[in-house]
């Protein structure tokens, strides 16, 4: 079994293309939108966005136990250690989140002005 359960059909030397960048970040954003945790995840990320390279590291390590938790597995885990390789990454999300915030705010402005 040289490649059991599809361990090393990941290409760890490609790097993520800026499509597959801002799908997962646009993913991450409406899963934290759905459950309006915008703020706190802002917070957070802006606290701990220097150590997002280590994170990705951390995400690798940890694997065997995050994986079962993601829709794609393993392959979901890498693509993640992927995207926080790149600090910039993270500055994007925040701006995201942040944009996503401020627009549920204008509308929730705009229904409060037509009552």
């Amino acid at each position: 079994m040289a490649n059991a359960f599809g361990l090393f059909q990941f290409d760890w030397n490609a790097a993520l293309s800026d499509e597959e960048t801002d799908q997962m970040l646009d993913k991450i954003a409406a899963s934290i939108g759905k459950w309006r945790m915008e703020v706190p995840a802002i917070l957070f990320l802006e606290s701990s966005g220097p150590l997002s390279p280590l994170a990705g590291q951390g995400l690798i390590a940890f694997s065997p136990f995050v994986a079962p938790a993601m829709p794609q597995g393993l392959t979901d885990v890498q693509k993640l250690s992927k995207l926080l390789e790149r600090p910039g990454n993270v500055r994007r999300l925040v701006d995201k989140l942040s944009d996503q915030l401020t627009s549920r705010e204008q509308l929730k402005e705009t229904d409060a002005a037509r009552k």
